[in-house]
């Protein structure tokens, strides 16, 4: 196969990749996950609002909570209002954002994307800090965090948004942790997607490799009668018949079907003799006229 329908191909794959971009994982790490550390500024907050019925959330400034992990990208949800607090985002110690839980409206909105920091090494260990970065009394809530390229074999959860007008209520019991995964939900059409366009593709391409060999071998084919013709009219010119066999067969040349002359022989003449092929010897068999000597009728 030629450079030319691999180099289709690759730019199809890429195509297609630039369109449909191949799935991430991510995983969403809840506020009880016994992997992240709060600090005794922390406190739990029970609501059905919240995902998984909980957030943590502290209104001291200087309260801090951390956790470890592996991933590309790390993201903070969790509750908004007129009475959020500031708050510093952190990983690895250098990679900071100042960020918020405070909205201008007196509205309590939930499951709302309050931080994120990417363009991480996906392969190396990241220390989060988040924390209190604003007068006490506004508050911080942590509701879940999620972590993009994070590989997890526990089970998914589904997440939706939600708000409400109500001011938070107070747990009265701890919620189990628990970590749940979110997997990208079109990889397997996107893959199957790619892999059918690159076989159409190379299908289109041994039809047109198949048509252009076909094409080159009847023009090779027709080559050989060009040749004869060409031997001949020189043939022709020299005064002798065509040295190739004819289907045609004339009365008086018994053997013209066979070509003026099998092997470049002069025809016949008006007389029967063949003119400058043999001498004339003058030798004939009884019982037979001297028609040819390459054949002899007997005389009736």
């Amino acid at each position: 196969m030629s450079v030319w329908p691999l180099w289709r191909a690759t730019s199809l794959l890429l195509l297609l990749c630039a369109i449909y971009p191949l799935p991430t994982q991510s995983i969403i790490v809840q506020d009880t996950d016994t992997g992240i550390n709060f600090d005794s500024t922390w406190s739990l907050d029970g609501n059905p609002s919240n995902s998984g019925g909980f957030a943590h959330r502290t209104n001291i400034t200087g309260g801090t909570a951390s956790y470890s992990f592996y991933g590309s990208d790390i993201s903070m949800y969790g509750v908004t209002h007129l009475s959020g607090a500031n708050f510093i985002f952190t990983v690895d110690g250098t990679n900071t954002k100042n960020c918020t839980c405070h909205v201008g409206v007196d509205v309590w909105s939930f499951w709302q994307l309050v931080c994120e920091i990417g363009n991480l090494d996906p392969s190396a260990a990241h220390n989060l800090v988040v924390k209190h970065n604003d007068v006490d009394g506004q508050w911080v809530n942590l509701d879940y965090l999620q972590i993009i390229n994070f590989t997890s074999t526990t089970t998914s959860q589904t997440l939706s948004s939600s708000t409400s007008t109500s001011t938070p209520s107070t747990p009265k019991s701890s919620h189990p942790s628990h970590v749940a995964a979110i997997a990208g939900g079109v990889g397997g059409g996107v893959g199957g997607l790619i892999i059918v366009g690159i076989l159409l593709l190379l299908m289109r391409s041994r039809k047109e490799s198949s048509r252009h060999t076909i094409a080159s071998a009847t023009e090779t084919t027709a080559r050989p009668s060009q040749a004869q013709s060409s031997v001949e009219k020189q043939s022709a010119e020299a005064g002798y018949g065509s040295i190739f066999p004819s289907p045609q067969h004339t009365a008086g040349s018994p053997f013209h079907a066979y070509g003026n002359g099998y092997s470049g022989v002069p025809e016949l003449d008006g007389q029967g003799t063949r003119p400058g092929a043999f001498p004339d010897t003058g030798f004939t068999t009884p019982g037979y006229s001297r028609v040819d000597r390459n054949h002899q009728i007997p005389e009736i």
